[in-house]
Formats: structure tokens, sequence, C-alpha cells
């Protein structure tokens, strides 16, 4: 049962990849009486719609194992323009019609990394990235990894520069970052700082 009466979401904006919405709310379930507001969100669907509902976007975690060589995690060093700098996050993408999570990050780790997935260690059920500004969700994966031909393909609206991080890299970078991080690549890094690459 929802605590709250909500209306239907009005669409505020008309862009390709993202929207606002107003969703108008009533009710208060923490003090007993009633109370009435409006919130206002970002979604990349045409109409949102309230949980379960499938993932939008992957983000992957990427170790790469190459004989003779330290495991590695690549991390991207991308330009954001929402924060207007550099950031430290993982290769993601949107997952495009007809695909499944798993072709995704196949497709992603391709076109963002130049890799190709050798084994699936783990995958999420869909996440939310921030509820309280969106219902965009996501699959965050880690997966084994390594290098293609031919390197990386980026689109051309990406500015992006690959790290390969061994354990004291990426110890390294946590304990001295230059750029801010996407919070999934930081927790991924600190499970890594705490446990090591453990398949």
């Amino acid at each position: 049962m929802n605590p709250l009466k909500l209306s239907l979401p009005e669409k505020l904006t008309s862009h390709k990849w993202l929207n606002l919405f107003r969703v108008a709310w009533s009710g208060s379930p923490a003090t007993g009486g009633s109370a009435k507001g409006e919130w206002i969100f970002a979604s990349r669907r045409e109409l949102p719609k309230a949980w379960p509902i499938p993932a939008d976007a992957v983000v992957i975690a990427p170790i790469l194992i190459e004989e003779g060589k330290p495991d590695r995690i690549l991390v991207l060093r991308e330009f954001r323009v929402p924060v207007g700098s550099w950031s430290y996050g993982l290769p993601a993408g949107l997952i495009e019609s007809g695909e499944t999570p798993e072709t995704t990050i196949h497709r992603e780790l391709h076109e963002e990394a130049g890799l190709a997935v050798v084994k699936f260690l783990r995958m999420s059920p869909p996440l939310y990235s921030s509820c309280g500004l969106t219902d965009e969700t996501f699959v965050q994966a880690i997966v084994l990894a390594r290098h293609l031909p031919g390197g990386a393909r980026p689109e051309s609206s990406e500015s992006i520069i690959p790290m390969e991080l061994d354990y004291d890299g990426v110890c390294q970078l946590l304990d001295h970052p230059e750029y801010p991080f996407d919070a999934k690549c930081w927790l991924i890094l600190d499970g890594i700082r705490q446990r090591g690459f453990v398949g």
C-alpha cells in the first residue's frame, strides 16, 4: 500500500535522452496528518513507471586478467558536462531496444574500453541511481575481461581516457584523486582496497 497519494506524472520538458516530470502528492503517514506538495524528478522514459521496472543502463567493473601481469581494473577518466569536470567512473551505457543487460555490457565494454568479456562474475538486480532525483535504474556487473585488437571506439561526444589500475594503483587513486569520483566507481575501488581482486 502506498503511503502517499500520487497524481499521474506531468511531462515538463521534451528532450531525447532525459526529461523532467512533476507529480503532485498528498498524505503524511509520518505525522498522521495530511499534507500536499509536488515533486520534480528526471526520467529517461516517455512515461515514468513505478517499481518494478527493467533497467535503463549498465555499469561495468572490468577486471583485466593477462598471463604474467597483475590483475587490474579498468577505470575511465571522463569529462562530465553536469559537473563541469573530469571524473573517475566505470564503463557504462544505456540498454538499447531489444538488448539484454548482458548484450549491452558486451557492446559498451568494446566501444568504451576496447575490451571483451571473458566471464561474468556478478550481476546486480536493477538498482536506482538516485531515488530522490530520478527513476533511472541500472544493472552493475563485475566481469573478467581481455583486450581486443583495435582498441576502444567511443562516440564522438565522449571524452574518455582509460586507466588500468593494479592494487597499488587503486589505493593511490583513492588516497590522492585529482578529480571527483562517480559513487559506483568509488565503492568498487574501495572494495578492491579492502579485499583485493577476488572472483
